[in-house]
């Protein structure tokens, strides 16, 4: 368990890492394109994720294939004190192809530890239903980029028993409005400007782009320059403007990260309102 820069949290948990992606499987992969934790486990810690055998065992060569850490299991009954954690960010606890033992051993651990906090995070939230009811000391929670996201995966939430059931709105990638509040809401945007393909309504810019043609860095460098001169960053605040005025009106608590663009939300004479920087929590 290791302490993180995660604003919302004091702790990050993975007894569990890897993904295939929210639609993919073994054979086929369909990773998020803006997914940090994917590029870490092909990065530094590839030689880590590699050494140790993956939950489906013909998919040891794909560093990002779903891995238990049993071992991990004993780490939150190590922290005496009171915290905010946050379970499986390098991966989908509650990806289909995971047995739901797995998630039952993770919130066994919560169950023992009522000082804790422990929030999970989905883009599977079907699979929660599994389980029939949650610990008062579990949030439950689904990412939603868009409108199709919001669409198909809040109305399934809405059915989870669980006393916090909280949406992380990160990265936007279009406008979302809602039509049901959630009990909490996290808003965050691209890390670091990571990528433009799949920011709505900029199709056209992809084709601007070979990706074959760029080292990484370089790729990075030229996506910056084009969000910057197609207005994808404006575009974006008013997405983040949108949204909290709605949740606000709702009366839901948001709680906004650091990596918005907060030059573009405070300076923007388009918004009748200013936006404030909100970081609130649910009442407990």
């Amino acid at each position: 368990m290791n302490p993180t820069r995660i604003e919302y949290v004091d702790y990050t948990w993975n007894p569990l890492t890897g993904c295939f992606g929210p639609d993919g499987d073994k054979k086929r992969p369909q990773r998020c394109w803006y997914c940090v934790a994917h590029r870490m486990a092909n990065g530094f810690l590839q030689k880590r994720y590699l050494a140790a055998p993956p939950i489906l065992s013909d998919t040891r060569e794909d560093p990002f294939s779903p891995r238990w850490w049993k071992e991990r299991l004993v780490e939150p009954r190590t922290v005496k004190k009171s915290a905010r954690i946050l379970v499986v960010d390098m991966g989908d606890l509650f990806h289909p192809a995971i047995p739901i033992t797995y998630a039952c051993a993770v919130v066994e651990v919560a169950t023992a530890c009522p000082q804790h906090t422990f929030l999970y995070l989905t883009k599977n939230p079907a699979r929660y239903q599994e389980l029939r009811s949650w610990p008062g000391n579990c949030w439950v929670g689904t990412t939603i980029t868009n409108q199709s996201d919001w669409n198909t995966r809040w109305p399934i939430m809405q059915s989870i028993n669980a006393k916090v059931r909280w949406v992380s709105f990160e990265p936007m990638l279009g406008p979302i409005l809602i039509d049901h509040p959630p009990d909490w809401a996290v808003i965050g945007a691209l890390t670091e400007n990571r990528g433009v393909k799949q920011v709505q309504g900029y199709d056209a810019l992809l084709k601007t782009i070979v990706y074959g043609d760029y080292e990484e860095r370089e790729l990075r460098t030229v996506c910056r320059s084009l969000l910057n001169r197609f207005g994808v960053q404006d575009e974006c605040a008013r997405w983040i403007y949108g949204l909290t005025r709605q949740l606000v009106a709702w009366k839901v608590p948001v709680f906004h990260k650091r990596n918005l663009p907060w030059q573009k939300l405070t300076d923007n004479r388009d918004f009748t309102v200013p936006l404030e920087k909100r970081q609130e929590f649910p009442t407990e």
